[in-house]
């Protein structure tokens, strides 16, 4: 049996006009799957613009993340700038502080030389005083030595009788017990001696300590151990 054009042309008109023979028509032409297709496709889509609702709602939430990580780092660089700036004026500063404490070093040993040396300068002056007005004639300059450590000064002289002496004395700005101990314990000490005697000083000698001022220690100490103490005030 032929169909022909004009029953086709009925079949649409039939089908426009009964909606529920095109859902048969569909049924006997499409397999079951098929027939799926469009439900399964909206399920798809709703589920493809879910999944892309919460992607874009999570790289919302990355991004924001992003930013206040940026806005951490932007601040931690700003503040290691600021930390690296008092770094480097700390120590620039602490260059500076060396550079004058150098300065104020050199220059406390400029006069501690200076004073030393004024202190002997006063020492010779004073001591040759008071020999001198017990008869004592210098015959040498004062001066010092090096023996076993530092002779602040040395320098023979005449006694009344015409005897060869040695003065040996020493010379310090404040004058403690513990200076005179010690200054007594290298002057008796043979190996001392010796070195007095190679450097052409062979004795007798007249051991002095000079302070400028000495504290009553001092002279207790001197006492005991036979040495002479002369201060600024004779």
């Amino acid at each position: 049996m032929s169909f022909t054009v004009e029953q086709f042309e009925d079949l649409l008109r039939l089908l426009r006009e009964r909606p529920e023979w095109r859902q048969r028509l569909l049924e006997a032409l499409l397999t079951e799957e098929l027939l799926k297709l469009p439900a399964e496709f909206k399920a798809f889509r709703a589920e493809v613009l879910g999944r892309f609702d919460r992607l874009e709602k999570a790289q919302a939430r990355t991004e924001e993340r992003v930013g206040r990580l940026e806005e951490a780092v932007a601040k931690l660089a700003e503040a290691q700038a600021r930390t690296e700036e008092e770094v480097a004026a700390l120590t620039q500063a602490i260059r500076t502080l060396e550079a004058r404490l150098g300065g104020v070093e050199r220059e406390l040993g400029r006069l501690r030389n200076d004073i030393g040396l004024q202190t002997e300068n006063v020492a010779a002056d004073v001591v040759e005083y008071l020999l001198g007005r017990k008869g004592y004639r210098p015959i040498s300059r004062p001066g010092p030595l090096e023996a076993d450590g530092e002779l602040d000064l040395v320098w023979a002289v005449e006694s009344p009788a015409g005897e060869r002496l040695w003065v040996v004395a020493e010379a310090k700005y404040r004058l403690k017990a513990e200076d005179v101990l010690k200054f007594a314990q290298r002057f008796r000490s043979r190996g001392f001696r010796e070195r007095l005697k190679a450097a052409g000083i062979p004795g007798p000698y007249l051991p002095y300590v000079f302070g400028i001022a000495a504290d009553i220690r001092a002279d207790e100490q001197a006492r005991q151990l036979g040495i002479g103490l002369i201060t600024a005030r004779g």
